[in-house]
């Protein structure tokens, strides 16, 4: 497993460019970037380096060769799921300190606490992702995505509205001068059974994820 990480963190460094641009873009987190779209973006970005190493070992018939070697197919494919996750972790980490001291040392600005449930993707692109890349590769894998991404921003879209007004408005008001509205919305317990619901769903996504994966693997003809 060691030496499957160490692999992948190898194949990862190749992309030095991005790495130097990615530290150069971070320095913006310091002078006022909205810190959703820091962590957002970032998180995605790690999760996406991590996900580019199923290329490579397409492309160079890693997994033919690795399979030769003490490694089985359950073996790669935690540690797919492992560095993924992790490397997605670290990137959120990075851009929750960046965005943070950005805002509450440099700008003074109060830290927007909302941006920290954007870490859901560090779950989300290898539920996605990873089976994905397994079965029909990296070129195909791209397409598929692209495709189940959009119904399942379709589907957000349908039902977030619906869960937010579960919520209770405990106050409403109006600017007619500026056409903006504000509300106030009290968090209880019902806004915590939806969240742990959320949740529950995310990690059995990932869980299901990880076994269709497998199965996946398996079946396949190196």
């Amino acid at each position: 497993m060691k030496g499957l990480i160490i692999k992948d963190l190898k194949l990862v460094f190749k992309n030095k460019v991005l790495i130097v641009l990615m530290a150069l873009f971070s320095l913006l987190g310091f002078v006022g970037m909205d810190s959703s779209f820091m962590v957002g973006y970032f998180t995605l970005f790690f999760t996406g380096l991590a996900i580019s190493t199923c290329g490579y070992d397409e492309r160079n018939n890693t997994v033919a060769y690795l399979l030769t070697m003490p490694v089985s197919r359950m073996d790669y494919v935690i540690e797919k799921y492992l560095f993924t996750t992790g490397l997605g972790f670290i990137g959120y980490a990075l851009s929750v300190a960046i965005s943070f001291i950005g805002c509450h040392f440099i700008q003074g600005d109060p830290y927007d606490i909302t941006s920290l449930s954007l870490g859901v993707f560090i779950f989300l692109i290898p539920t996605l992702m990873i089976p994905i890349n397994i079965k029909f590769g990296t070129t195909k894998g791209r397409l598929i995505t692209l495709a189940i991404s959009g119904i399942i921003a379709f589907i957000i879209g349908v039902l977030v509205p619906p869960l937010l007004m579960m919520s209770s408005v405990t106050e409403l008001t109006f600017d007619e001068e500026y056409a903006i509205t504000e509300y106030v919305v009290e968090v209880g317990l019902r806004t915590y059974l939806i969240a742990a619901g959320v949740l529950l769903t995310i990690v059995g996504a990932y869980v299901a994820s990880f076994f269709i994966s497998l199965n996946i693997i398996k079946k396949k003809n190196y």
